[in-house]
């Protein structure tokens, strides 16, 4: 009876787990879920998220709790229930433009590199973060720049990019990327 426990102890565990260094290819990217998939968010992941709910519209919005108040670029994973999508948008500070924002990281030989959306409607939203969260899985570590500014860390402190990560995978979980 022990080792039946332990064996379904250990695979809730690694049901429930976050981590893996797979890179996600553009290619696989979609905004359809099932419904065992969205329920497994809403069973075993929803605590981990602010939940904001938009009956009217048919939307729930998720926002990790471990962002900081300070962190300017947080996402939110957005689901249409009714018509089985789900999407993950840029979440800026109030003042910001996301056509402002310019993310990039500096290579080994000092040269800087930009990640630039193709544009900034869905698919494009989401190639770009899925770009993001790629270059965090090769440990690049990346800066922010809003128009006119100088380039700073893109996440004010590692929980902050932990909760991106964290994010994004679950969205690819709900979505069959992952």
């Amino acid at each position: 009876m022990k080792k039946v426990s332990s064996v379904l102890l250990l695979l809730v565990c690694l049901a429930c787990a976050t981590g893996t260094s797979k890179l996600i290819e553009e290619e696989k990217l979609s905004f359809s879920y099932t419904d065992e998939a969205y329920l497994f968010f809403r069973n075993m992941r929803q605590a981990q998220y602010d939940r904001t709910e938009m009956e009217k519209e048919g939307l729930r919005l998720y926002q990790h709790d471990d962002y900081s108040e300070e962190q300017l670029f947080k996402t939110k994973i957005t689901v249409n229930w009714r018509a089985n999508r789900a999407y993950v948008l840029i979440d800026l500070a109030d003042s910001t433009e996301k056509i402002d924002v310019k993310v990039s990281y500096k290579r080994a030989k000092g040269e800087w590199i930009e990640i630039v959306p193709e544009n900034l409607r869905r698919q494009g939203e989401l190639a770009f973060l899925t770009d993001i969260y790629n270059h965090i899985q090769e440990e690049h570590t990346l800066f922010l720049t809003f128009r006119g500014q100088e380039p700073k860390p893109l996440f004010t402190t590692a929980d902050d990019q932990e909760a991106f990560r964290v994010s994004m995978y679950d969205f690819y979980r709900m979505t069959g990327v992952l």
